[in-house]
């Protein structure tokens, strides 16, 4: 789960699908965005997770494992 901060607090469920794609669901809604993983896509990812999570040292494993399952996928192209 991914924290959003904006005008409000949004929780994220990101899933990798195919890939260069991610669906991004909205914590409490049905909807969900499938996203192509383009750079500009994964830099504001890794500037959602690293403005939440930047300063928690227990998800520090977490966004180094989600960065690199996204660099990964990038390769892949």
């Amino acid at each position: 789960m991914i924290n959003a901060e904006s005008h409000k607090k949004i929780d994220y469920h990101i899933h990798f699908v195919e890939d260069n794609f991610v669906n991004l669901q909205e914590e409490g809604s049905k909807n969900v965005e499938l996203k192509k993983l383009t750079t500009e896509y994964v830099y504001k990812i890794n500037m959602i997770i690293k403005g939440n999570w930047a300063f928690d040292e227990r998800f520090k494993e977490e966004l180094s494992n989600l960065q690199k399952r996204i660099q990964e996928k990038l390769k892949k192209n």
